[in-house]
C-alpha cells in the first residue's frame, strides 16, 4: 500500500509524463449547448457606461452595460478618433447582435469622446462634467479588473511577456460576466442573459490563465505527437467551449476544445521567460522607432540658405573678387604670354 500511495502522491505532484500524453491523445466529440431565447434579458434597453483602461503600457475601452449588467472589453492602439470610435462601434453592434438597443453612453470629459457626440445613430452620448464622478458604474468595472489582473500576474510561475497583456484582460472580464451577483434580480449571471446559452461551468473552469496544456494536433499513421504543448490563455464564450491557447513552438495563439491540463515543468517556465524577454526587446525597439520618427527636423535660416546659394553660384564669387586679386590675374596672364613668345623665338 506504500508504494501505490507513493504513487498517487508522484502523479499529484509531478503529474503525467508529456510524452505519454503526446503518444496517446484521441479525437473526442465537442457538444455543444443549447440556446434558449428564454433565458435572455426581457429589457432589451440599454444604458452603457464606457471609459479607458491603462494598464501595462496597454490601453482598452471598457464598457458596463445596464440593467444586462455585463461587460465588454476591448483593445485599443491609439487615443485617436477613428481608433476609439471603431471599437466602439464595435461593442454596440456585439450588442446589437443578440437583439438588444444600447440607447445612451455616459462618457467622461474626453477630448475624443466629445467629438463624437452625433457619430453613432440611434445612440446618445452623454459627456459628463469636468472633475465629475460620471460613470461609477464602469469605474468600479475598471478598479475590479486590475485587482484580479495583478492576482493573477503575481501568481504565474514566468515572467508575463507584453504579447499576452490583452489575453489576460480578456480572461479577467470573462471570468466577472460568467460569475452571478446581487446586482441581477434573477439567479443567473450576465452572460446567460445575453446569450440564451447556459454556462458550462466543467468547460470554462477546466483550466486557468497560464496553465500548461497539451492540446490536440490530430491524428495520422506517423509516428508524430499527437499534442502539443501549450499556455491557456482565455475562453472564446461560445456554445463549444472554445479555448484561445498559446502554443509554445510557434509562439501563436491557436483555437482549442480538446485539452489536458498539466503541471508545469521548469522547461515550460524557461521557454515563457524566454518569449518575455523578446517581447520586451521587440517593445523598446518600436518604442526607439517611433521615437526617431518623431523627432523634429533642423531648422534652416535664410542666412544659412542665402550663403549655399552664393557658394554654388560661381558669378557670385567673381564679381565680388577685390581689386588687388584682378590686377595680380592680368599680370600673371602678362607673363605667361612672354615666356611663350621667348620660346617661339620672337624679337621685340
Amino acid at each position: 500500500m506504500l508504494i501505490k500511495d507513493d504513487l498517487i502522491m508522484a502523479y499529484e505532484v509531478y503529474g503525467e509524463h508529456p510524452e505519454y500524453v503526446q503518444g496517446k491523445m484521441t479525437k473526442r466529440t465537442v457538444g455543444r449547448m443549447k440556446v434558449d431565447i428564454s433565458c435572455r434579458s426581457v429589457d432589451k434597453s440599454l444604458h452603457l457606461s464606457t471609459d479607458m483602461m491603462h494598464i501595462d503600457g496597454d490601453m482598452f475601452l471598457i464598457l458596463a452595460t445596464e440593467p444586462l449588467n455585463l461587460t465588454l472589453q476591448s483593445h485599443i492602439e491609439n487615443e485617436g478618433k477613428l481608433a476609439l470610435g471603431m471599437v466602439l462601434q464595435g461593442q454596440l453592434v456585439v450588442l446589437h447582435s443578440r437583439g438588444f438597443l444600447p440607447e445612451t453612453v455616459y462618457t467622461d470629459p474626453h477630448n475624443m469622446f466629445r467629438s463624437m457626440t452625433q457619430d453613432f445613430a440611434g445612440v446618445a452620448i452623454e459627456v459628463g462634467g469636468a472633475n465629475d464622478y460620471y460613470v461609477a458604474k464602469v469605474d468600479a468595472k475598471i478598479c475590479r479588473i486590475k485587482e484580479t489582473y495583478r492576482n493573477i500576474k503575481l501568481g504565474l510561475l514566468w515572467k508575463l511577456p507584453k504579447v499576452l497583456v490583452k489575453d489576460l484582460v480578456a480572461y479577467v472580464v470573462s471570468r466577472l460576466n460568467i460569475r452571478r451577483t446581487m446586482a441581477l434580480s434573477e439567479n443567473v449571471c450576465p452572460r446567460v442573459l445575453f446569450t440564451g446559452a447556459p454556462v458550462d461551468y466543467k468547460k470554462e473552469l477546466q483550466v486557468a490563465f497560464g496553465d500548461y496544456v497539451e492540446a490536440y494536433e490530430g491524428t495520422d499513421n506517423t509516428s508524430r505527437a499527437r499534442s502539443a504543448a501549450c499556455i491557456a490563455l482565455h475562453p472564446v464564450g461560445n456554445l463549444s467551449g472554445l479555448w484561445i491557447l498559446w502554443k509554445i513552438e510557434t509562439r501563436t495563439r491557436v483555437r482549442r476544445t480538446n485539452m489536458r491540463k498539466m503541471v508545469t515543468s521548469d522547461l515550460i517556465v524557461q521557454a515563457m521567460n524566454a518569449t518575455a524577454a523578446e517581447s520586451a526587446i521587440a517593445e523598446e525597439i518600436s518604442e526607439a522607432g517611433e521615437v526617431a520618427t518623431q523627432q523634429p527636423a533642423e531648422t534652416v535660416t535664410a542666412e544659412q540658405v542665402a550663403e549655399a546659394e552664393e557658394g554654388r553660384n560661381p558669378e557670385s564669387n567673381l564679381t565680388e573678387r577685390p581689386v588687388d586679386d584682378e590686377i595680380k590675374v592680368e599680370e600673371s596672364a602678362e607673363e605667361e604670354i612672354v615666356a611663350e613668345e621667348v620660346e617661339a623665338g620672337v624679337e621685340e
